[in-house]
């Protein structure tokens, strides 16, 4: 694979690591029961067998992968006779990126010495959720039941994700927001030289 099509393919597998983090199949987690003399209650946790571990592996691949495309884009624009400009230009206006590479230094090297988005992120509560989504005025939501969930409407799914915070604990944002946000600006920079998006 060569020129647009190797370019075009990395962005595709970006949006499968993204994938890899997500569970459409509500269905695949059961619910917990707890029964007392006082009564009986469900509990819904999404972990489903993910140790927190295989969670954090999920999360690092993705953002390693979106941080690695940068080298790669450079790489192609000097060789396509492409302004290499775009590529860093690309990179510094956007907050998600900035973010990204920070957390994939941040997990390379154990600490940021200096940090892109002058913020210092780190992730917190990184696990497993539920994301309930729909259009304005459509609703969204699930129906749990003895069994699991038993349907569902509007969009649901599970992800993986954390909240993105500063060095003083301010939140930035959601891991996963940031994630889909950096890979468009990425396929973005492919229409900026030219390149059609498959």
């Amino acid at each position: 694979m060569f020129g647009s099509d190797l370019l075009n393919y990395r962005i595709r597998c970006l949006y499968a690591a993204i994938d890899a983090v997500v569970q459409t199949d509500l269905s695949q987690f059961k619910p917990k029961f707890i029964v007392s003399s006082k009564g009986f209650g469900i509990y819904q946790d999404f972990r489903g067998d993910m140790s927190d571990a295989q969670m954090a592996n999920a999360a690092i691949g993705v953002v390693n992968a979106i941080a690695a495309l940068r080298d790669n884009l450079t790489s192609w624009a000097r060789k396509h006779n492409r302004p290499v400009t775009l590529v860093d230009q690309k990179f510094r206006n956007s907050p998600a990126l900035k973010v990204v590479m920070d957390l994939c230094n941040l997990w390379k090297h154990g600490e940021l010495t200096r940090s892109w988005t002058q913020r210092y992120p780190r992730v917190q509560d990184l696990g497993r959720v539920l994301r309930c989504t729909a259009q304005p005025g459509v609703s969204a939501g699930f129906a749990l039941g003895l069994g699991g969930v038993r349907r569902d409407f509007g969009s649901n799914e599970v992800v993986i994700t954390g909240t993105v915070i500063d060095s003083v604990g301010n939140v930035m944002g959601d891991l996963y927001d940031f994630e889909l946000e950096a890979v468009r600006h990425w396929e973005n920079l492919l229409v900026q030289f030219g390149l059609p998006i498959k």
